[in-house]
């Protein structure tokens, strides 16, 4: 017997009725359509549901996104500020540094020109760099008479920066190296102090050895201080002065005595007491025996007298300390010693004025 056919789900009749004089509509739709709208309905809901949760990730992440986008531009504000507030201190530093520096060079040429003007040594010690006015320091170490006589400082040129070290100079761009320099700088004070007061006691003591009716010009005072430069300073032989310059009574005579004498014993070296050319070495009558004469700058020459052998020759150049004869009593002397005369532009002047004591 032949199987009956399974039949199929009857379908939907959906049935629109107007209020109007039209007739109903129907419209048949089958199960399987049905269900299919249905699952179209819900995967769209599932759809919608999914996109609503990840739209409100996404605004989440946005947000956070804003947020961090605004703290990086605050930071990045917050840098330019501090960079632009450091380059600004690094200009005042760096400012500050020339300026000591140039104050420090052209200090150094001060107490150069007051060295060269009185005849000091180009380099003592200490030789620190230090920044203190230059006419305060100038006053305060010399004093109105000897800085007024000096005139007016002289207008030099600015010098370059001074260099605290090779090997950092030049690397130090930032703030902190700028004010480690600038530390490096002060920590010299007190040694640049203490070259000036070395400087104002030589200042003193060459000044102090112009006469007083010299030293209210500032031309003679610097022209007596160039001559004190120039001056034989070395003793020719170190010794005891048994006679000095001036008048006196020798064997019953008074005469006037050009120089002075140094009592030495036989053949002691005799030196020259300042550069100079060899312009006499022989036997200088009627009493001065084998002499030697050395003519000097500015006017000067120096006479070394009573030698028992002269070691140099007419014409030749000599240098301070050098050995030019050996002392001995030639002439007329009481004993061996050196008699030693100091002239200036002819004049017999007082050897010991210039003599280092």
């Amino acid at each position: 017997m032949a199987k009956k056919k399974r039949q199929g789900a009857p379908p939907f009749t959906l049935l629109i009725v107007p209020h109007t004089e039209y007739s109903p509509i129907s419209f048949r739709v089958p199960v399987g359509l049905l269900y299919l709208i249905l699952a179209l309905a819900m995967a769209g809901l599932v759809g919608l549901f999914v996109f609503v949760v990840k739209y409100r990730a996404l605004q989440a992440e946005l947000s956070e996104l804003r947020y961090q986008q605004q703290m990086g531009i605050s930071r990045q504000n917050e840098m330019r500020a501090i960079i632009l507030d450091q380059e600004d201190q690094v200009g005042k530093l760096s400012a500050q540094e020339e300026k000591l520096s140039r104050d420090l060079g052209e200090l150094d040429r001060i107490a150069a020109e007051v060295r060269r003007i009185v005849g000091l040594d180009r380099n003592p010690t200490p030789t620190p760099r230090v920044r203190p006015d230059s006419t305060a320091i100038l006053g305060a170490a010399f004093g109105p008479e000897v800085l007024g006589a000096m005139g007016p400082s002289p207008s030099w040129p600015r010098p370059e920066r001074v260099a605290i070290s090779p090997s950092t100079r030049g690397s130090r761009t930032t703030a902190p190296g700028l004010a480690q320099d600038l530390e490096e700088l002060g920590v010299l004070m007190p040694e640049k102090l203490q070259e000036f007061n070395l400087l104002r006691e030589q200042v003193g003591e060459r000044v102090a050895r112009v006469d007083p009716d010299k030293r209210s010009d500032p031309a003679e005072l610097e022209r007596q201080l160039r001559l004190y430069d120039a001056a034989p300073r070395l003793w020719p032989v170190r010794g005891i002065v048994t006679s000095g310059f001036g008048y006196r009574t020798l064997l019953e005579q008074r005469d006037f005595h050009e120089g002075i004498d140094i009592g030495v014993w036989w053949s002691t070296p005799v030196r020259a007491t300042q550069d100079g050319v060899v312009v006499f070495a022989g036997w200088q009558p009627p009493g001065l025996g084998w002499t030697v004469k050395i003519q000097h700058e500015m006017g000067f020459a120096t006479v070394y007298a009573h030698n028992s052998y002269n070691a140099v020759k007419v014409g030749q150049r000599v240098k301070a300390g050098q050995v030019i004869a050996y002392s001995g009593n030639s002439g007329k002397s009481t004993g061996p010693h050196v008699h030693y005369e100091v002239h200036l532009n002819g004049v017999p002047i007082d050897p010991m004025k210039y003599l280092e004591h």
